[in-house]
């Protein structure tokens, strides 16, 4: 199935789920190895910009993603899940979602600050419209690595969570993610 239902995430969801995941562990590993790089390291001019290509072409995953999840239905929880919890567990989803977008807005401040357009993998290019913030590439600098920080332990948290029901609390919500909705848990 494509789309969700009420009791299972469809196809799209699922891969768009499973590659944001790839994409943000990716770009927050590649970010926090680039601060450690100075001028004359092979990578210093090369890794910028693939970090920046993969983040604008993450930016319309992103897009894509809040259109996808505005259209399906969300999945209720699985059985035995309190219903607190699926509270919880929406709502730590939504604030990675909106840091996602703030940290990628961010990004776009940062790269964007001197003027320069951003060149997308030689693409195409993300023309520079906001440049004449005073420090903006410092206070962007900044923010984009603590909000992408947090969102990484978010991701984290939200990981355990998915563990836990899994291993402990014996129920789907971990198996709906990975496409197999009819499991009914871990098995002992």
């Amino acid at each position: 199935m494509l789309r969700n239902t009420k009791t299972g995430f469809g196809i799209i969801a699922i891969v768009i789920h499973w590659v944001a995941a790839i994409i943000v562990i990716g770009q927050f590993s590649s970010g926090l190895y680039m601060l450690s790089l100075d001028y004359y390291h092979p990578a210093y001019n090369v890794l910028p910009h693939y970090h920046k290509s993969i983040g604008v072409l993450f930016a319309l995953l992103l897009l894509f993603r809040i259109i996808w999840t505005l259209l399906n239905p969300r999945p209720a929880a699985a059985p035995g899940v309190a219903g607190w919890e699926h509270r919880v567990a929406v709502l730590t989803q939504v604030m990675m979602l909106s840091l996602l977008v703030v940290v990628v807005c961010l990004g776009y401040l940062i790269s964007t600050a001197k003027g320069d357009s951003i060149l997308v993998f030689n693409w195409f290019e993300i023309p520079a419209t906001i440049t004449s913030i005073e420090d903006q590439e410092d206070w962007a600098g900044e923010w984009h690595y603590r909000l992408a920080l947090s969102c990484i332990i978010l991701a984290g948290v939200h990981a355990l969570a998915a563990l836990k029901h899994h291993f402990i609390g014996k129920n789907t919500t971990l198996m709906r993610i990975l496409g197999r909705t009819g499991t009914k848990g871990r098995h002992s």
